[in-house]
């Protein structure tokens, strides 16, 4: 009996010093596994600063950044002026010279747009060795705002800056709270809205070629009234009359009467679309 329990003591025992021997090893790669890593870290964020961040190869040459501006609203030389402004302000920063690695295009891509609310998309990219690729993109406006600044507005409803480029472009009249709005914003407007539905449908619409617009007038809340240019259906200073709740009825029931006149040599001066039924036309 005695010799059962020393041995099975001595068992215990001896499994018990295997585990802490286990343990001890784990611990002890553990350890090892950490501070590898730890050194390839160290020796990758080493190499990547010799050969990217801290290479002189790298340094920004303002003379290699290109500029490419798509679209009527945005003046290349102001953008030039700005993107230059910026550079400068960085090499001051940085000592006199810039790393191409060490520019968060991020943020220069957010400031450029910042500073020019009529861009939709700004792109950037380095130039490798020592440039950079700069590529901006207008929002295009599908009318005008009658407002004191004479604003623009896009297709998704963002509010852009006046431009003497854009004299052809729609008048909408009645926008409530007009003063307000504010370049760059996306406006939420209820006038502008409806606006930029009847705009939308008729850029896709087959008969949409008929309505040349000149005035998009909103202030009154049951109808909106359209004022056109004259064309072989329609003679100068038409007026058209659609239902906000409604208006791609209103604009199929006005585009099917133009046309059937115009089949007969007609042309069309007024149509009160809001009626589903005998429509008053001259």
């Amino acid at each position: 009996m005695a010799k059962d329990r020393s041995r099975r003591r001595n068992k215990k025992n001896t499994q018990k010093q295997e585990t802490q021997a286990f343990v001890a090893r784990f611990l002890i790669i553990t350890l090892f596994l950490v501070l590898l890593i730890w050194m390839i870290m160290e020796s990758s964020s080493s190499l990547t600063n010799i050969f990217f961040h801290k290479n002189p190869y790298f340094t920004l040459n303002k003379y290699q950044v290109t500029l490419k501006v798509e679209g009527p609203l945005t003046d290349s030389q102001v953008v030039k002026q700005q993107l230059n402004q910026i550079l400068e302000d960085l090499e001051r920063e940085h000592d006199g010279s810039i790393n191409l690695f060490n520019i968060d295009l991020k943020l220069l891509r957010k400031t450029i747009s910042q500073l020019n609310p009529q861009l939709k998309d700004v792109k950037i990219s380095r130039s490798l060795p020592e440039g950079l690729k700069v590529t901006v993109s207008d929002r295009i406006p599908v009318a005008r705002i009658a407002n004191r600044k004479g604003a623009l507005i896009d297709r998704e409803g963002y509010i852009l800056p006046p431009s003497a480029q854009m004299p052809y472009l729609p008048i909408i009249l009645g926008v409530r709270n007009r003063e307000k709005l504010q370049s760059g914003e996306r406006s939420i407007n209820e006038e502008i809205q409806k606006a930029l539905e009847l705009l939308n449908h008729l850029a896709i619409a087959p008969y949409g070629v008929i309505f040349e617009i000149f005035v998009i007038n909103c202030s009154n809340r049951h109808q909106i009234k359209l004022t056109l240019k004259g064309n072989d259906y329609l003679k100068p200073n038409s007026t058209i009359l659609l239902p906000v709740d409604d208006i791609s009825s209103g604009l199929s029931r006005a585009a099917k009467i133009i046309n059937e006149r115009h089949h007969y040599n007609e042309t069309t001066s007024f149509i009160d679309a809001t009626y589903k039924v005998n429509v008053p036309i001259r």
